[in-house]
């Protein structure tokens, strides 16, 4: 993992762009005051939540066994979090959704309903990868064995709630300064293949501040499947245990604060049991003490004026 989906937006921290040759690195700067503009004006970040739990009795996604039927319950509520950085030059929204993946269906229609004025390019969709959001948005057969049948007025609905989070969150933009740090772990995740399987230990968290140091966003990468909703609940819809890693860090922060949370690099990573218990329990342990940890990085961090610099390319595969 190495936090390389962060590095990939926010380059500005001297890391350089992984697709494309990057420009060279600027001369050092003296420390530029909170609120102060760079040569490229006000950095200026936003960010923003909306519920996005689709009616009861649209398949779920994430399990063959399930066969298409649909859920039944709501545990947790699901969101879409947007997150948008501007230096002035250039402005990338970075959005997480409670979901199990992004379809080629869903970005297009996402893409298609952007706000005026929002580059494409600089439109970064990601999902938490949860096996208890909805399905539905996948239109080939192959993958309605495991999302159930296409649904196009729920891709639709998703697609306009996504339109308006990047909306909100470019809305709420205001001077802000933005730092990075990592931390480890070796109780919240395990090898689910191999008892003694490697694990990835790393926590990656992007923390950014407002005017007056109150955080704006606390993003987190960390890699464990969310796949620890127990069976009693298999029908029902949840955010797994990044859910619960959204409410502890939001208390955590204080009023405003918008939690994000990206998955790793997943592989054989899922959650571990820090403390032995099952169900339940298990999952909100696992979110619970993601968010303590990802506070006491964040805590360490020191924010500073960045630029940004985006770079992508289209892959050519077999």
């Amino acid at each position: 993992m190495r936090f390389s989906l962060l590095v990939l937006i926010v380059a500005c921290f001297g890391l350089g762009a992984f697709a494309q040759p990057a420009e060279p690195a600027p001369a050092p700067k003296a420390p530029v005051e909170e609120g102060a503009a760079n040569d490229m004006g006000v950095f200026k970040a936003g960010a923003a939540k909306l519920e996005i739990t689709p009616a009861l009795g649209l398949p779920l996604n994430g399990y063959g066994d399930r066969q298409g039927r649909g859920a039944t319950a709501v545990h947790d509520p699901l969101w879409v979090r947007c997150l948008c950085l501007d230096d002035g030059k250039t402005r990338v929204f970075l959005v997480n959704a409670d979901l199990c993946l992004i379809t080629p269906e869903l970005r297009a229609a996402v893409l298609d309903l952007l706000p005026t004025g929002i580059a494409r390019e600089n439109v970064i969709l990601t999902a938490t990868h949860t096996h208890n959001g909805p399905g539905g948005t996948s239109r080939p057969l192959v993958f309605r064995l495991v999302s159930g049948r296409y649904v196009p007025e729920l891709v639709t609905e998703l697609a306009q709630k996504f339109s308006k989070v990047i909306q909100a969150a470019a809305d709420a933009s205001k001077p802000a300064l933005v730092g990075h740090g990592t931390g480890e772990q070796d109780d919240l995740s395990t090898n689910r293949r191999h008892d003694e399987g490697p694990i990835d230990p790393q926590i990656g968290v992007l923390r950014i501040d407002g005017a007056q140091k109150q955080p704006i966003a606390i993003v987190t990468n960390f890699a464990a499947h969310p796949t620890s909703v127990p069976e009693e609940d298999h029908y029902s819809y949840s955010a797994d245990y990044p859910g619960f890693y959204y409410q502890e860090l939001e208390a955590l922060a204080g009023e405003g604060c918008v939690a994000m949370f990206f998955n790793g690099a997943e592989g054989n990573q899922t959650c571990a049991s820090p403390d032995g218990t099952g169900g339940w329990e298990r999952t909100e342990t696992v979110g619970r003490l993601l968010a303590e940890r990802a506070k006491e990085i964040a805590d360490g961090i020191t924010c500073r004026d960045v630029k940004l610099h985006l770079a992508y390319a289209t892959p050519s595969l077999p």
